[in-house]
């Protein structure tokens, strides 16, 4: 499930960001955020927890800034353990430092796929 700065819908465009996934035998397991440079093949990850699955992600680009890692990237996160749904907010310049917000959510947000959403 990936996705990019929505700017570069069918143009030429650096880096994708990607859902993690786990290695699980038992079940399909979605982990963090992958971003992939497709100039290098460089990739930095962020993994939520061992007990915590995210959905897809979106990006928002921020301003101005051409750059498409010039945003935040923003999914739903659910921690298992504590039964705990947080908006997850990245910064997409530096996914290594994980998140710049996490906000906890008044009831669990059910796992869904497909994020995008492009109008009219």
């Amino acid at each position: 499930m990936p996705t990019r700065d929505p700017r570069r819908l069918g143009r030429d465009y650096r880096f994708g960001y990607l859902l993690g996934s786990r290695q699980n035998p038992d079940t399909v397991d979605l982990g963090g955020l992958i971003k992939h440079d497709f100039r290098s093949g460089e990739r930095q990850r962020w993994d939520p927890g061992p007990t915590s699955h995210a959905n897809e992600w979106i990006f928002v680009p921020a301003g101005g800034d051409p750059d498409d890692d010039a945003g935040y990237l923003l999914t739903y996160v659910h921690d298992e353990a504590i039964d705990v749904s947080e908006l997850v907010i990245v910064d997409a310049s530096d996914v290594l430092a994980g998140p710049v917000a996490r906000i906890k959510l008044p009831t669990r947000v059910p796992y869904g796929f497909h994020a995008t959403w492009i109008p009219d």
